[in-house]
This record gives C-alpha cells, sequence and structure tokens, in this order.
C-alpha cells in the first residue's frame, strides 16, 4: 500500500504519540475508497476487487471504475472490464497493492491503457502556509461553478459537455458528501474539502492559467487548511511524478501511501474528466 510497505506491518506509535505511518496509510486511503462508493450510483463485489459505476456522468472516469485488491489473472480482469465497464466512454482502474501494480506491469500497456501514478499525503499539522487566506470564502457547488466551467475548458482533457458533467459532480458531492468549495476573491482558484468524522482532504486544487504565479495557490490551500483546522487527520492526493507534490511537502503535507491508476478511452467517446 505505502511506498516502503509501512501499511503491511503492525501500528506502531511514534514517541510523541502521532498516529503511525502505517495507520495513517489505512485511514486516508480507507477514506478515498469511502468516498467514491458513496458517490457511485451502483457498487458490486468483485472476486479481486469492486466495481463502482456512475452511468449518468459517463465523462467522469472518477465516479465508474475497478478497485483491484488482490492480484488478479490477465483474462479475468479483460473479461470483467468487459462485463462491467465495457460500455463506459473512459474506462478506470485502480490500486494501492505494490503487488498488483507490479503483477499488471507492462501488459496493461499492451491493452491500451495509460499509468499514473499517484501519492496520498498527510498534513505533519505544524507547518502552515506563508500566507494570509483573507479574502478566500467558501461556497456551494451552484457558485463553484463559476471556476469549474473555465479550469474544466483549460484542461487537455477538458471540453463543454465534460466541464457540464464536472459541474453536475459538484452538485453530486454536495448532496452526498460534507463537500465544501474553496473559492479566491476573483474566482480565478478554487479546491473542494471534503469531510468524514475526524477525517479530512483537500482535492482538485487549481488555478486559471492566466492566474499563476501570484501566490494564489498557496493562500488557496491556507484556506482550504482554515477549514479543516480541527480535522485529526488531514490529506490530499498528489501526483506521484509532477512538481505539485513536492510543492505541498512544502506545506507540511508527507508521503503515506501510493496508488497506482490506469485509464483507457473509447475512441468515440468525448474526452474524459
Amino acid at each position: 500500500m505505502t511506498d516502503d510497505h509501512a501499511a503491511a506491518h503492525p501500528d506502531t506509535d511514534h514517541p510523541d504519540d502521532r498516529p503511525s505511518r502505517a495507520l495513517l496509510a489505512r485511514r486516508v486511503v480507507g477514506f478515498d475508497d469511502a468516498l467514491h462508493k458513496r458517490m457511485a450510483s451502483s457498487t458490486e463485489r468483485l472476486p479481486f476487487g469492486s466495481v463502482r459505476l456512475t452511468p449518468d456522468l459517463p465523462l467522469v472516469y472518477s465516479l465508474s471504475g475497478m478497485h483491484i485488491d488482490r492480484p488478479v489473472a490477465l483474462p479475468e480482469l479483460r473479461a470483467a472490464v468487459d462485463r462491467w465497464m465495457g460500455d463506459l466512454p473512459n474506462q478506470s482502474l485502480w490500486t494501492t497493492r505494490a503487488e498488483v501494480a507490479w503483477s499488471l506491469g507492462g501488459v496493461m500497456a499492451e491493452d491500451g491503457w495509460t499509468l499514473s501514478r499517484v501519492v496520498f499525503m498527510v498534513h505533519d499539522r505544524t507547518t502552515a502556509p506563508n500566507v494570509s487566506p483573507v479574502g478566500f470564502r467558501t461556497v456551494d457547488a451552484a457558485e463553484y461553478a463559476v471556476f469549474t466551467r473555465p479550469f474544466v475548458l483549460e484542461e487537455e482533457w477538458g471540453s463543454p459537455p465534460v466541464a457540464e458533467e464536472m459541474v453536475r459532480r459538484d452538485a453530486r458531492l454536495e448532496a452526498r458528501m460534507d463537500a465544501r468549495f474553496v473559492l479566491a476573491p476573483d474566482a480565478d482558484a478554487g479546491c473542494h474539502v471534503y469531510r468524514h468524522g475526524t477525517i479530512a482532504q483537500i482535492e482538485a486544487v487549481g488555478v486559471l492559467t492566466e492566474s499563476r504565479g501570484r501566490g494564489l495557490g498557496e493562500g488557496l490551500m491556507a484556506a482550504a487548511m482554515r477549514e479543516c483546522a480541527d480535522a485529526e487527520t488531514l490529506f490530499l492526493i498528489a501526483d506521484a511524478d509532477g512538481w505539485p507534490q513536492h510543492w505541498y511537502g512544502r506545506l507540511g503535507f508527507l508521503k503515506v501511501a501510493a496508488g497506482w491508476e490506469w485509464n483507457r478511452k473509447r475512441e468515440s467517446a468525448d474526452q474524459h474528466a
């Protein structure tokens, strides 16, 4: 589960009584899994994991996909993908198990899947951004659409149909999760905050291209962290191969777990979200 197998070891507390890395990994991976199941229209158990489906939002690939939690033979996986996701415009496979990722390896690329790696990062609760969150505000999903639409359209995978489904995705988050949306003063930066119990997640951090380089990202993080000040565990998920994870590291976020995701797009479908 973690990049050094910490989650495979028994829990032990640090001398200062902070949760162990293994325990933090289980908390945040479990939170992410529960969030996606709650957002899906339906979830089915499989011999090697589970599949979640949201056919009313087919262009948002994160709302439909297959979670693999144990090694699986490729013919069995192919059959399951054809059965459960054959009609989806975007197909997604996901695991936090290193042994699963290693077993699938390059075979997935031969079948047309693209691999992306992510890291789960937990805040150390001692480091704070060096900017003030003054002016940033928490809004509902309807108001947040003023940022979602242009942000999606700037992305390589963006299109008007995808942008509209992402707006509907935000409304679904608000209805099904304790979701909050943080918006910059000029609506040119924004992010999501999800809460459940003592755990909080910051997600979908973004700044419009024309407004980058002005410190909006750090101000946005300061505002989001203010929303989560009373959370026992605060985490986010970052691209393992991109610069943001190093930026998050400077803000006090530490890697505790890893994830692997394969995506495949049907040629006749619109771009995915």
